[in-house]
């Protein structure tokens, strides 16, 4: 069955909406933080066809995926432009794309000390996903 990562997206950002309101901010962070993966999943299927094995191997909105996009993106110039990639493209070129969730990591799934979420870090992530998700990412 292949991947929705839209409809995964718009899912991560209500669940970590509802927590956000119930005050489990762990856990509301961590679904923001899935919401911009999915969303840029998305953005990349949409433009160009279904994920390469290489960007398979990077699952999460950290490091290892924010390092592979940009690689990623000049092999394939077709996300450098047009309404389905184009917002992915303005935000690399104007250098908030890798300032997005910042802080974030998979492992606050754990409840990790190491990762402290607070309700600043989880307003930054919120809007980080309704950026990725509305602001013509896809």
């Amino acid at each position: 069955m292949p991947e929705q990562f839209d409809v995964a997206a718009r899912r991560h950002l209500d669940t970590a909406e509802i927590l956000e309101a119930e005050g489990r901010l762990d856990d509301a962070g961590y679904h923001y933080g899935l919401a911009g993966e999915n969303a840029v999943k998305q953005s990349i299927v949409a433009a160009c066809g279904p994920l390469t094995k290489e960007m398979r191997l990077f699952v999460h909105f950290d490091t290892a995926l924010k390092a592979a996009i940009p690689k990623w993106l000049e092999v394939s110039g077709v996300l450098a432009s047009g309404r389905l990639g184009g917002g992915l493209a303005a935000d690399m070129k104007a250098g908030t794309f890798d300032s997005r969730f910042d802080g974030w990591n998979i492992n606050i799934r754990y409840a990790d000390t190491h990762f402290p979420v607070d309700p600043s870090r989880v307003a930054a992530w919120k809007a980080d996903a309704v950026v990725l998700l509305n602001g013509g990412v896809f």
